[in-house]
Parts: structure tokens; sequence; C-alpha cells
């Protein structure tokens, strides 16, 4: 399987960077990746696992697999993306029944 992002942490006075291999990504769904919103999605998910790696190692060490952890922290910095920046679209996760299977809560109201 090939790569879509790293998380490097710094190293010899080096800062901690990540890369995103853009090829890979576009990659993954090529007419799809055109849409504004998908884009978002797929970039955003990749994005966010990696800065999930720089929290783990950085300010919240958890003795789990680090996939895992950075997993969680994906999708809770996915929500917080949603809500802040995509917001309209919880009614149609709700129509849809995507909001529980991307273990998004609702905002208050709705």
């Amino acid at each position: 399987m090939e790569a879509l992002g790293f998380y490097r942490q710094a190293w010899h006075g080096q800062p901690a960077s990540i890369e995103l291999l853009v090829d890979n990504i576009a990659a993954q769904c090529p007419r799809a990746i055109k849409l504004p919103f998908i884009r978002d999605v797929f970039f955003a998910d990749i994005i966010f696992h990696e800065i999930g790696h720089h929290i783990h190692i950085t300010k919240a060490k958890q003795f789990r697999e680090r996939e895992c952890v950075a997993d969680d922290w994906a999708r809770r910095l996915g929500e917080l993306y949603l809500r802040r920046r995509r917001w309209y679209l919880f009614p149609l996760l709700k129509w849809a029944g995507l909001y529980t299977s991307l273990r998004i809560t609702m905002p208050s109201g709705e």
C-alpha cells in the first residue's frame, strides 16, 4: 500500500513536519477529488491523522498502538472541522444515516 502522508518528529534541531503525498491522495478517487467537499474530506482525514501522531508524541502520550491513537485524533479533529467549517452538512449526514457511522455527535438542537 502506498503512503498518503508522513509525520516526522523533531530530530537534531530540525522541527517536526508533516508531508502529504498529493499524487497518492488524488489517485484514491481521481474524479471525486475534483469536488471541493470530497477533496476536503480526503485531505482533512490524512492531515488530521498525521497531526494525531504529533499530538501523541508531544502532548498526550498514550500506551496504545500509534496508528490507533492517530486515528482517534483524526476522528476528533475531523468532527471539529465539520462542526466549524461544514456545519451545513449535518442535516445531510443525519438524513443519510452517516453521522453514527462516522462517530459524529450532532450539534445541540439537531
